[in-house]
């Protein structure tokens, strides 16, 4: 049998496949470009898709928000506790409620927040790839660490490095924004690691804050805040921010953190002592819970007016918006001088403003967060008089009388007087501009007069220089009393000498006897018969006026006198004593002060003084003084505590009352205290304390002087 000799030899299948190799790598190398390329797009595409998801995610998140505020470059974690931003004391930075928070974070290693964290686990960790937003709720405690989640999941992501970058801005529709600037980075080996210099995607985006951007009447509450610790002087549209302060948002602490990731975030530095900054945007996503909001009123100028809690859903009423006005008037510091500029200026309460929106549209605002009400002052200078006319007065600033032809340095009333030079300047002295003292019941103003007795004369007469003018007072005819023991042997005195105060007191010819005896001047006078001279089975009764002719003679009550015309007005001393009675329901009961203190509470603190809550303390008691021999007391005894300032009228309570048997009241100026018990004799004794405390806000010295103590006594 014939074998087949035919095949191929061993050197020929040798050089086929040299020559198939050949081939196949020249084939190659001209695919292997274009499976370069193909790798290359669709990176890139996969890039494109990656940045555009989380923009819309971003958007989802935002878009509708409620209220926003974004702290750009923020080292550390923000106090948000209970939802509100807070500062360094612990109250509300913002009035603003939030339930989210997204986190911007360029510079830790991805995934880093969590627990599980493995720099071997992904390609994007062995590659130390950077950048992400983060996404937590906002409850009680402030950010929830627990909910921290990278925004998309942090597979979205890949294996590229991130950066964000997110502030307000306006439209051309001048309608707020919020925009989000997009870079990714793909990654390239370096032999040893990987570098990061290639941008594959860059996208800035614009995002219409539509509840914000909304001005009708239940969307009028909601805000977007920006602060920021860096400047853009090429754009300032850009940066529609403040400087971020962080006393003003205060930094949170924790005692721990469920990652090495959340425990850098709260110390603002990594691992290598590397600085993080965030930036964060908190956003109010839905509704907060229904609770009370609170609405602090101040002035433009940061001095608080007022602060009150109102139910969630309510309006601010207008009976409020009229208390709020008076007491913004009544801090108008009128012609002032401006300390930073040494200008004279004038200031005068304008309008309110919520956001910068008249609190007269924003009233019909369902209310729901926190909101700041602030006065808004005009103030405008004061311009140079040509010249002042002065006017000084007889009176010291206490209002004390000083004499005929005695006169206060400090002037009455200064008018400038501005030539035609000034808008609505003349030159002119006119009527209205000269006002008159009020003087008092024994002083009558009469005419203003200068240095050389020539009186004035105003009617729009032309002014060349500064002129002075002095006031001219009329005696009013008076009627001098003299108080003497009464006629009595066992009253402690000499019968018919003055009493030991040695009082004598002048008032009005025609002064009616009931003001007489409500005088301040009378009250002293009286505790010395009630307290001091008056024997212990005696009590005052009324006071007697005496005959001026005949000084043993008693003419009647001071009360039966309708006025004190039928008396002496040249000088001469008219005599008055007290009646006194014996004492009905036995035992001598006296009266003693124990205290009367002023202890003003703190209230709040302005930038130039403290303001204080008034408040005194009075403690008192009455004895009955009988000897052994002597009566028990059984009955009823009305003491009067008399102040110098109407106090029921400026709103002061009576609180914390003590006393067995007794009822207390305050009506005007006086606090009545009705007593009625038993007194033993030798020493039975009765106490009683009360306090005055005043809910309004006054400078320390005017907190001591509401409760001035005019003095007491009993009847």
């Amino acid at each position: 049998m014939k074998s087949n000799k035919k095949g191929f030899t061993l050197v020929e299948l040798i050089i086929v496949s040299t020559i198939m190799v050949m081939i196949m790598g020249a084939i190659l190398n001209f695919i292997q470009p274009m499976n370069n390329f193909y790798s290359r797009t669709l990176y890139n595409s996969d890039a494109n898709d990656v940045g555009s998801i989380l923009q819309d995610y971003f958007e989802k998140e935002v878009r509708y928000s409620l209220n926003m505020c974004i702290l750009e470059g923020y080292e550390g974690v923000p106090d948000v506790t209970g939802g509100y931003l807070r500062d360094f004391n612990g109250k509300k930075a913002i009035k603003q409620k939030f339930t989210d928070v997204i986190i911007i974070d360029n510079n830790s290693l991805r995934g880093r927040v969590y627990s599980t964290y493995d720099e071997n686990k992904t390609a994007a960790h062995r590659k130390h790839a950077t950048g992400a937003l983060l996404k937590a709720k906002v409850g009680a405690a402030g950010i929830d660490m627990d909910t921290l989640n990278i925004l998309g999941k942090e597979e979205l992501y890949s294996d590229m490095r991130c950066e964000f970058e997110a502030y307000l801005n306006i439209d051309d529709a001048k309608n707020k924004c919020i925009t989000l600037s997009s870079k990714l980075w793909k990654p390239e080996g370096n032999g040893v690691g990987y570098d990061f210099n290639k941008i594959i995607f860059n996208q800035t985006r614009d995002f219409e804050l539509v509840n914000i951007n909304l001005r009708d009447a239940d969307k009028m509450m909601y805000s977007a805040e920006y602060w920021t610790t860096r400047v853009d002087p090429n754009d300032t549209l850009k940066y529609l921010a403040q400087t971020l302060d962080y006393s003003k948002f205060a930094r949170a602490t924790s005692a721990s953190a469920p990652s090495d990731g959340i425990s850098e975030m709260y110390a603002g530095v990594d691992s290598r002592g590397v600085t993080l900054p965030f930036t964060y945007i908190f956003y109010t996503k839905a509704e907060p819970e229904t609770e009370d909001v609170v609405v602090s009123v101040n002035t433009d100028e940061g001095v608080s007016i007022d602060e009150k809690s109102y139910t969630s859903g309510s309006l601010i009423s207008d009976s409020d918006i009229t208390a709020w006005t008076n007491t913004a008037k009544g801090m108008e510091r009128g012609a002032y001088t401006d300390a930073s500029t040494g200008e004279r200026k004038f200031e005068e309460f304008s309008h309110f403003e919520v956001n910068g929106v008249d609190l007269e549209t924003f009233k019909s605002t369902i209310l729901t967060n926190d909101i700041e009400v602030v006065a808004i002052y005009s103030r405008r200078v004061i311009p140079t008089p040509d010249y002042i006319v002065s006017f000084y007065d007889s009176y010291d600033d206490l209002h004390n009388w000083l004499g005929h032809g005695t006169y206060n340095s400090n002037s009455y009333r200064e008018v400038p007087i501005y030539g035609i030079a000034c808008e609505d300047g003349d030159g002119n002295l006119d009527d209205d501009e000269v006002s008159s003292p009020s003087g008092d019941e024994l002083h009558v103003f009469d005419h203003w007069e200068d240095a050389s007795g020539n009186p004035l004369v105003a009617g729009g007469r032309a002014v060349y220089f500064n002129e002075s003018y002095y006031a001219v007072y009329n005696d009013v005819p008076q009627v001098v009393f003299g108080f003497r023991y009464a006629d009595e042997p066992e009253i402690g005195g000499a019968e018919g000498s003055l009493l030991a105060s040695g009082a004598t007191m002048s008032v009005r010819y025609d002064r009616t006897s009931s003001s007489f005896l409500a005088d301040p001047q009378l009250r002293p006078i009286e505790l010395e018969v009630q307290n001091g001279i008056r024997p212990y089975n005696k009590e005052f009764k009324y006071w007697e006026i005496l005959d001026p002719s005949d000084p043993d003679t008693v003419l009647g009550k001071v009360s039966d006198l309708a006025d004190f015309t039928s008396l002496p007005t040249d000088g001469t001393v008219v005599f008055i004593q007290p009646h006194l009675e014996d004492t009905p329901t036995g035992g001598t009961v006296q009266m003693y002060n124990d205290s009367v203190s002023c202890n003003p509470e703190y209230a709040r603190w302005t930038p130039t003084e403290p303001y204080y809550y008034p408040k005194a303390n009075v403690r008192l008691h009455i004895t009955n003084e009988d000897p052994w021999d002597g009566n028990d007391f059984s009955g009823t005894k009305t003491i009067k505590v008399k102040f110098k300032q109407d106090l029921e009228s400026q709103g002061v309570q009576l609180i914390n009352t003590n006393g067995s048997g007794a009822t207390f009241s305050l009506s005007a100026d006086t606090v009545t205290i009705v007593y009625t018990g038993t007194l033993t004799k030798c020493g039975g004794r009765a106490e009683f304390s009360f306090d005055l405390r005043c809910p309004n806000e006054y400078v320390q010295a005017d907190a001591n002087k509401l409760f001035d103590f005019d003095g007491m006594y009993m009847e």
